[in-house]
Protein backbone atom coordinates (compact mmCIF):
# COMPACT_ATOMS: atom_id res chain seq x y z
CA UNK A 1 0.00 0.00 0.00
CA UNK A 2 1.29 3.43 -0.85
CA UNK A 3 2.80 5.60 1.72
CA UNK A 4 2.91 2.57 4.21
CA UNK A 5 6.50 1.54 5.66
CA UNK A 6 7.77 -1.65 3.92
CA UNK A 7 7.09 -4.79 5.93
CA UNK A 8 4.48 -7.62 6.23
CA UNK A 9 0.38 -7.70 7.15
CA UNK A 10 -1.29 -10.80 8.95
CA UNK A 11 -5.21 -11.02 7.24
CA UNK A 12 -7.67 -12.79 10.11
CA UNK A 13 -10.62 -14.21 7.80
CA UNK A 14 -12.91 -15.47 10.24
CA UNK A 15 -16.18 -17.78 8.96
CA UNK A 16 -18.67 -15.10 9.03
CA UNK A 17 -18.17 -11.50 8.53
CA UNK A 18 -15.81 -9.45 6.83
CA UNK A 19 -11.56 -10.05 7.05
CA UNK A 20 -9.40 -7.69 8.90
CA UNK A 21 -5.93 -6.66 8.05
CA UNK A 22 -2.68 -5.93 10.22
CA UNK A 23 0.00 -3.96 8.68
CA UNK A 24 3.87 -4.92 10.80
CA UNK A 25 6.52 -2.55 9.31
CA UNK A 26 9.82 -3.49 9.46
CA UNK A 27 11.31 -1.42 12.11
CA UNK A 28 8.60 -2.25 14.89
CA UNK A 29 9.41 -6.06 13.99
CA UNK A 30 12.93 -5.09 15.09
CA UNK A 31 12.04 -3.63 18.15
CA UNK A 32 10.36 -7.04 18.94
CA UNK A 33 13.64 -9.20 18.23
CA UNK A 34 15.64 -6.68 20.42
CA UNK A 35 13.31 -6.88 22.93
CA UNK A 36 13.06 -10.15 22.57
CA UNK A 37 17.09 -10.61 22.85
CA UNK A 38 17.39 -8.36 25.63
CA UNK A 39 15.06 -10.51 27.39
CA UNK A 40 16.68 -13.86 26.64
CA UNK A 41 20.44 -12.37 28.12
CA UNK A 42 18.58 -11.28 31.09
CA UNK A 43 17.01 -14.59 31.62
CA UNK A 44 20.24 -16.27 31.12
CA UNK A 45 21.91 -13.79 34.05
CA UNK A 46 19.06 -14.66 36.20
CA UNK A 47 19.56 -18.39 35.86
CA UNK A 48 22.77 -18.37 36.48
CA UNK A 49 22.68 -15.91 39.51
CA UNK A 50 20.03 -17.90 40.79
CA UNK A 51 22.09 -21.25 40.21
CA UNK A 52 25.23 -19.92 42.08
CA UNK A 53 23.11 -18.33 45.20
CA UNK A 54 21.00 -21.53 45.18
CA UNK A 55 24.43 -23.61 45.45
CA UNK A 56 25.82 -20.92 47.88
CA UNK A 57 22.92 -21.62 49.99
CA UNK A 58 22.77 -25.05 49.52
CA UNK A 59 26.38 -25.20 50.56
CA UNK A 60 25.69 -22.81 53.76
CA UNK A 61 22.45 -24.90 55.13
CA UNK A 62 23.85 -28.79 54.21
CA UNK A 63 26.70 -28.97 56.60
CA UNK A 64 27.07 -28.81 59.78
CA UNK A 65 29.25 -26.60 61.61
CA UNK A 66 32.74 -28.78 61.99
CA UNK A 67 32.04 -29.01 58.00
CA UNK A 68 31.32 -25.08 57.45
CA UNK A 69 35.12 -24.65 59.55
CA UNK A 70 36.58 -26.66 57.64
CA UNK A 71 35.74 -25.68 54.52
CA UNK A 72 36.70 -22.20 56.02
CA UNK A 73 39.99 -23.07 57.13
CA UNK A 74 40.46 -24.78 53.21
CA UNK A 75 39.45 -21.48 52.16
CA UNK A 76 41.69 -19.06 54.33
CA UNK A 77 44.49 -21.70 53.31
CA UNK A 78 43.99 -20.81 49.89
CA UNK A 79 44.05 -17.28 50.12
CA UNK A 80 46.57 -17.30 52.23
CA UNK A 81 48.71 -19.27 48.93
CA UNK A 82 47.53 -17.18 46.68
CA UNK A 83 48.52 -14.02 48.34
CA UNK A 84 51.90 -15.95 49.09
CA UNK A 85 52.52 -15.76 45.02
CA UNK A 86 50.87 -12.59 44.45
CA UNK A 87 53.47 -10.78 46.79
CA UNK A 88 56.18 -13.20 45.13
CA UNK A 89 55.26 -11.84 41.80
CA UNK A 90 55.37 -8.09 42.68
CA UNK A 91 58.51 -8.11 44.29
CA UNK A 92 59.58 -9.84 40.83
CA UNK A 93 58.51 -7.15 39.07
CA UNK A 94 60.14 -4.37 41.57
CA UNK A 95 63.39 -6.05 41.00
CA UNK A 96 62.79 -5.54 36.97
CA UNK A 97 62.03 -1.92 37.16
CA UNK A 98 64.97 -0.47 38.50
CA UNK A 99 66.82 -1.80 34.66
CA UNK A 100 63.39 -0.53 33.27
CA UNK A 101 64.06 3.07 34.66
CA UNK A 102 67.55 2.93 33.50
CA UNK A 103 66.79 2.15 29.89
CA UNK A 104 64.10 4.66 30.09
CA UNK A 105 66.42 7.29 30.88
CA UNK A 106 69.11 5.92 28.38
CA UNK A 107 66.71 6.48 25.89
CA UNK A 108 65.96 9.89 26.29
CA UNK A 109 69.43 10.71 26.91
CA UNK A 110 70.15 9.62 23.75
CA UNK A 111 67.26 11.49 21.20
CA UNK A 112 67.73 14.30 23.46
CA UNK A 113 64.17 14.05 25.24
CA UNK A 114 62.30 15.63 27.81
CA UNK A 115 63.62 13.97 31.18
CA UNK A 116 60.39 11.92 32.64
CA UNK A 117 60.62 9.47 35.68
CA UNK A 118 59.23 5.92 35.85
CA UNK A 119 58.18 6.03 39.35
CA UNK A 120 57.97 2.97 40.83
CA UNK A 121 55.52 2.75 43.62
CA UNK A 122 52.82 3.93 41.40
CA UNK A 123 52.65 0.77 40.08
CA UNK A 124 51.74 -0.84 43.48
CA UNK A 125 49.66 1.48 45.26
CA UNK A 126 46.76 -0.96 45.13
CA UNK A 127 48.22 -3.70 45.07
CA UNK A 128 50.07 -3.88 47.71
CA UNK A 129 46.98 -1.92 50.07
CA UNK A 130 45.08 -4.61 49.25
CA UNK A 131 47.17 -7.53 50.31
CA UNK A 132 47.42 -5.89 53.88
CA UNK A 133 45.09 -6.22 56.71
CA UNK A 134 42.06 -4.28 57.65
CA UNK A 135 41.46 -2.80 54.15
CA UNK A 136 37.98 -3.10 53.83
CA UNK A 137 37.37 -5.01 51.55
CA UNK A 138 35.00 -8.05 51.26
CA UNK A 139 38.75 -10.50 51.25
CA UNK A 140 37.50 -14.00 49.49
CA UNK A 141 39.33 -16.13 47.37
CA UNK A 142 37.48 -14.87 44.47
CA UNK A 143 38.64 -11.50 45.11
CA UNK A 144 42.00 -12.56 45.58
CA UNK A 145 42.59 -14.48 42.48
CA UNK A 146 41.28 -11.27 40.54
CA UNK A 147 44.08 -9.81 42.47
CA UNK A 148 46.22 -12.06 40.92
CA UNK A 149 45.25 -11.73 37.57
CA UNK A 150 45.51 -8.14 37.75
CA UNK A 151 49.22 -8.79 39.08
CA UNK A 152 50.09 -10.95 36.40
CA UNK A 153 48.76 -8.57 33.98
CA UNK A 154 51.05 -5.87 35.26
CA UNK A 155 53.82 -7.89 35.04
CA UNK A 156 53.12 -8.54 31.50
CA UNK A 157 52.91 -5.19 30.85
CA UNK A 158 56.33 -4.86 32.50
CA UNK A 159 57.96 -7.29 30.51
CA UNK A 160 56.32 -5.64 27.10
CA UNK A 161 57.65 -1.83 28.24
CA UNK A 162 61.72 -3.57 29.33
CA UNK A 163 61.54 -5.18 25.41
CA UNK A 164 60.10 -1.83 23.71
CA UNK A 165 62.81 0.19 25.49
CA UNK A 166 65.67 -2.90 25.05
CA UNK A 167 64.96 -2.17 21.13
CA UNK A 168 64.52 1.38 21.59
CA UNK A 169 68.19 1.52 22.72
CA UNK A 170 69.76 -0.18 20.32
CA UNK A 171 67.52 2.07 17.48
CA UNK A 172 68.63 5.59 19.77
CA UNK A 173 72.00 4.42 19.89
CA UNK A 174 71.87 3.68 15.91
CA UNK A 175 70.04 7.06 15.60
CA UNK A 176 72.67 8.73 17.57
CA UNK A 177 75.44 7.49 15.79
CA UNK A 178 74.08 8.20 12.56
CA UNK A 179 73.18 11.57 13.72
CA UNK A 180 76.98 12.06 14.76
CA UNK A 181 78.40 11.17 10.95
CA UNK A 182 75.53 13.58 9.45
CA UNK A 183 76.79 16.93 8.64
CA UNK A 184 75.46 19.94 10.71
CA UNK A 185 75.95 23.98 10.32
CA UNK A 186 79.04 25.41 9.32
CA UNK A 187 82.72 24.99 9.84
CA UNK A 188 83.36 28.61 11.16
CA UNK A 189 80.66 31.62 12.04
CA UNK A 190 80.60 34.09 9.39
CA UNK A 191 78.99 35.51 6.11
CA UNK A 192 78.88 33.51 3.62
CA UNK A 193 79.51 34.73 0.29
CA UNK A 194 79.47 33.42 -2.38
CA UNK A 195 77.01 31.13 -2.09
CA UNK A 196 76.38 27.72 -3.38
CA UNK A 197 76.20 27.74 -7.35
CA UNK A 198 76.77 29.90 -10.63
CA UNK A 199 78.99 33.14 -9.93
CA UNK A 200 81.77 35.09 -11.46
CA UNK A 201 84.85 33.97 -10.00
CA UNK A 202 86.32 36.62 -8.46
CA UNK A 203 89.76 36.27 -9.88
CA UNK A 204 89.50 35.02 -13.31
CA UNK A 205 86.18 36.89 -13.93
CA UNK A 206 84.46 34.46 -16.05
CA UNK A 207 81.07 32.58 -15.17
CA UNK A 208 82.24 29.49 -12.53
CA UNK A 209 80.01 27.36 -11.25
CA UNK A 210 80.57 27.15 -6.96
CA UNK A 211 80.82 24.05 -5.52
CA UNK A 212 80.54 25.32 -2.09
CA UNK A 213 80.51 28.17 0.23
CA UNK A 214 82.95 30.80 1.04
CA UNK A 215 82.71 31.56 5.15
CA UNK A 216 84.54 34.88 6.20
CA UNK A 217 86.74 34.10 8.93
CA UNK A 218 89.80 35.88 10.45
CA UNK A 219 93.08 34.49 9.29
CA UNK A 220 94.32 31.53 12.28
CA UNK A 221 90.18 31.25 13.26
CA UNK A 222 90.14 27.53 14.63
CA UNK A 223 88.23 25.73 11.37
CA UNK A 224 85.93 22.53 13.39
CA UNK A 225 84.39 19.45 11.77
CA UNK A 226 80.67 19.58 10.98
CA UNK A 227 80.60 15.89 12.01
CA UNK A 228 82.37 12.80 13.04
CA UNK A 229 84.69 10.98 10.23
CA UNK A 230 87.66 10.19 8.60
CA UNK A 231 90.36 12.11 7.17
CA UNK A 232 91.04 11.04 4.01
CA UNK A 233 93.16 13.91 2.82
CA UNK A 234 94.84 16.59 4.17
CA UNK A 235 97.45 18.11 2.27
CA UNK A 236 98.03 20.86 -0.82
CA UNK A 237 95.50 20.69 -3.06
CA UNK A 238 96.40 22.97 -5.80
CA UNK A 239 93.88 26.06 -6.02
CA UNK A 240 92.14 24.58 -2.75
CA UNK A 241 95.69 25.52 -0.76
CA UNK A 242 95.54 23.76 2.38
CA UNK A 243 92.73 21.21 2.29
CA UNK A 244 90.80 18.66 4.44
CA UNK A 245 88.60 16.20 3.37
CA UNK A 246 86.39 14.33 5.49
CA UNK A 247 84.52 11.09 4.90
CA UNK A 248 81.64 10.65 7.13
CA UNK A 249 78.70 8.09 5.75
CA UNK A 250 77.09 7.07 2.73
CA UNK A 251 79.22 8.18 0.49
CA UNK A 252 79.13 11.55 2.60
CA UNK A 253 82.48 13.82 2.18
CA UNK A 254 82.82 17.44 3.78
CA UNK A 255 85.70 19.68 2.46
CA UNK A 256 87.33 22.73 3.86
CA UNK A 257 90.16 24.71 1.88
CA UNK A 258 92.11 27.78 1.50
CA UNK A 259 93.36 26.78 5.01
CA UNK A 260 96.58 28.23 6.50
CA UNK A 261 97.52 25.23 8.96
CA UNK A 262 96.28 21.59 8.94
CA UNK A 263 95.94 20.19 12.63
CA UNK A 264 94.62 16.19 11.32
CA UNK A 265 96.55 13.89 9.17
CA UNK A 266 94.72 11.30 6.58
CA UNK A 267 93.49 8.50 8.68
CA UNK A 268 92.52 10.42 11.52
CA UNK A 269 88.93 10.25 13.26
CA UNK A 270 87.30 13.20 14.20
CA UNK A 271 84.39 14.49 16.31
CA UNK A 272 81.96 17.09 15.46
CA UNK A 273 83.13 20.30 17.17
CA UNK A 274 86.42 18.96 16.73
CA UNK A 275 89.47 21.53 15.19
CA UNK A 276 90.90 20.16 11.80
CA UNK A 277 92.57 23.34 10.44
CA UNK A 278 93.28 27.37 10.74
CA UNK A 279 91.53 29.77 8.43
CA UNK A 280 93.84 31.56 5.73
CA UNK A 281 93.70 32.35 2.33
CA UNK A 282 96.13 29.88 0.64
CA UNK A 283 95.62 28.56 -3.30
CA UNK A 284 93.15 30.80 -4.78
CA UNK A 285 91.84 33.31 -2.90
CA UNK A 286 91.33 36.85 -2.14
CA UNK A 287 90.98 37.16 1.27
CA UNK A 288 91.26 35.09 4.85
CA UNK A 289 87.66 32.80 4.83
CA UNK A 290 87.19 29.18 4.38
CA UNK A 291 85.42 27.45 1.28
CA UNK A 292 83.51 24.72 2.69
CA UNK A 293 81.75 21.80 0.22
CA UNK A 294 79.51 18.81 1.04
CA UNK A 295 79.85 15.81 -1.39
CA UNK A 296 77.78 12.95 -2.19
CA UNK A 297 79.08 10.12 -4.00
CA UNK A 298 81.37 12.63 -5.36
CA UNK A 299 78.97 15.35 -6.28
CA UNK A 300 79.03 18.66 -4.85
CA UNK A 301 76.01 19.61 -3.18
CA UNK A 302 74.29 22.71 -1.37
CA UNK A 303 75.21 22.67 2.22
CA UNK A 304 72.00 24.74 2.60
CA UNK A 305 70.60 21.28 2.31
CA UNK A 306 71.90 19.61 6.06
Amino acid sequence: MAGKEKGFSVIYIPERGSSRSIHISKSFLYLILIALFAFSIFIFRFASSFAFYKAEYVKVTSFSIEEKQQIMADELYSIEGETTKIKESIYKIKEKLPYIQSLNKEVRNTLGLEKKELIVDNYFKNSEKDLGYFTGVDFSLPYVLSLKEEVNKLDYLVEQRRRDLEIGKASADDYKELDAKTPRGYPVPGPISPGFGWRIHPIFRIPDFHTGVDITASYGYPVKAVADGVVNEAGWSGGYGYTVKIYHRDGIETLYAHCSKLNVKVGDRVKRGQIIAKAGATGTATHSHVHFEIRKDGKAIDPETF
